[in-house]
């Protein structure tokens, strides 16, 4: 069995075992909260991880390349080959530049400062 079909056959019973610990620690957390129905009161903007959100397909399924971006500069990177590169790769950076943004409406970090 070659490592990729090993990874495979053993993630949906590894991941739930090592998720445990961080499922009690939020259980113990949230115990002591009233019940009720709790809610965040903060707009949450939205930012594609890419500089042109209209290319999304084109990036995905069309192999773009991102160095032809015409909004790389957006991105805060210092070249488009450095934007090529991290376009790709910041997904959860683009998650986390949203919640931030959210909740401290001026700070505003660009996926380059994020990186």
């Amino acid at each position: 069995m070659d490592l990729a079909r090993f990874k495979s056959a053993i993630h949906p019973w590894l991941d739930p075992l090592l998720s445990l610990p961080d499922g009690w620690r939020a259980r113990r957390a949230l115990v002591g909260l009233p019940d009720g129905d709790y809610f965040a009161a903060a707009h949450v903007p939205y930012y594609a991880q890419f500089a042109s959100p209209e290319r999304i397909y084109d990036y995905i399924h069309c192999q773009y390349d991102g160095t032809t971006d015409p909004r790389w500069q957006e991105f805060g990177a210092p070249d488009p080959a450095d934007y090529a590169f991290w376009a790709h790769r910041v997904c959860a950076l683009a998650c986390i530049k949203m919640a931030v943004e959210s909740f401290h409406p001026t700070v505003k970090p660009s996926f380059w400062e994020l990186v």
